[in-house]
């Protein structure tokens, strides 16, 4: 019973912080990927700027 509890509050703190985060993160890729697919082709290093920022906030959302 007690092992449940404890299970019951893990899910309730953990599931919205995930599901927060995973929006959070498709948004944010969503969002990249509309810009870049929408630039100019002469900003090659901007756009691989902007991919690896985006690769990097989303690995740190899911690891939250």
């Amino acid at each position: 019973m007690v092992v449940m509890f404890l299970d019951n509050q893990f899910l309730k703190l953990f599931f919205p912080s995930l599901v927060l985060s995973l929006s959070l993160s498709s948004c944010l890729f969503f969002l990249n990927f509309y810009t870049i697919s929408h630039r100019q082709r002469n900003h090659q290093g901007m756009e691989m700027r902007s991919l690896r920022w985006s690769l990097s906030w989303w690995c740190s959302l899911s690891m939250l």
